[in-house]
């Protein structure tokens, strides 16, 4: 939003997703944030393959943006969080992965309904 529209720029963007995390925990203490990254040639190579009708981020800008999504997620209050690079993974290996790393932070009881669903 800051590089792009113009809002939420001089901290304001950290001070508001922090205030927005804390009103998440106080309703869904373990909820999970989830970044997905890749690297920036696979970025611009994604973008080249599918362009998005109005070009959200500008090519020369993607370290920028990525640095931008990393500093937010590292800077997050939320408890639990992991990130998963895209770059070389399939979708079926990114979804393999995801799972790996999700169930450890399910609660028993999601645990045990998984098992029953099986």
């Amino acid at each position: 939003a800051p590089k792009y529209d113009g809002y939420g720029g001089n901290g304001e963007r950290s001070h508001w997703a922090r205030i927005v995390e804390a009103e998440i925990i106080g309703k869904a203490f373990d909820t999970v944030l989830l970044l997905l990254t890749a690297s920036p040639e696979t970025i611009r190579e994604r973008m080249r393959a599918n362009p998005h009708p109005r070009g959200l981020v500008k090519d020369e800008d993607v370290e920028e943006v990525l640095q931008s999504f990393e500093h937010e997620f590292s800077k997050s209050i939320l408890r639990y969080r992991f990130s998963l690079d895209t770059s070389n993974a399939t979708v079926q290996e990114t979804l393999d992965q995801f799972v790996e790393q999700m169930v450890p932070m399910l609660r028993d009881s999601d645990r045990l309904r998984m098992q029953t669903m099986a």
